[in-house]
């Protein structure tokens, strides 16, 4: 019985971690950091690095996922068209391929639970989305 407690206790009091540690934020009017929501994608994409310079001020460094070519397979020794994580500069040689996308996704540390996502719409910044979370919870299929 006192097992039965116990586990009881410890589920309820993950699940309040949770709870109050899972962050997300929506920004559909206003301006973060630099970014104003009605920008431009080209305009977006010019000031990425000031935007993110927030979080890299903390020590946190910025990653996005990208399709690894033929030519560059070699050199990253991974198989091609493979998705891997990488960190931009955000040179002028990388605005082509940012304004292909309607949405940026950027990952903190790397990590798939700290994302930032800038959503565009009609090449205009539409939301600055941001989701946090410590850990994720299994899914259960149906």
């Amino acid at each position: 019985m006192k097992a039965i407690l116990w586990l009881v206790i410890v589920a309820i009091i993950i699940t309040v971690f949770y709870l109050t540690n899972n962050y997300e934020s929506s920004l559909r009017i206003g301006d973060k950091h630099g970014l104003t929501i009605g920008d431009a994608k080209l305009e977006a994409y010019k000031k990425l690095p000031s935007f993110l310079s927030e979080y890299k001020s903390r020590g946190d460094r910025i990653f996005i996922v990208v399709k690894v070519t033929e030519s560059a397979s070699g050199y990253l020794a991974t198989d091609p068209d493979f998705m891997i994580l990488v960190e931009p500069l955000f040179n002028f040689s990388g605005e082509a391929e940012f304004m292909q996308e309607d949405t940026w996704t950027f990952y903190i540390n790397g990590s798939y639970l700290d994302v930032i996502k800038l959503r565009f719409e009609d090449d205009k910044l539409i939301e600055i989305f941001r989701r946090k979370r410590f850990f994720e919870l299994p899914v259960v299929a149906d």
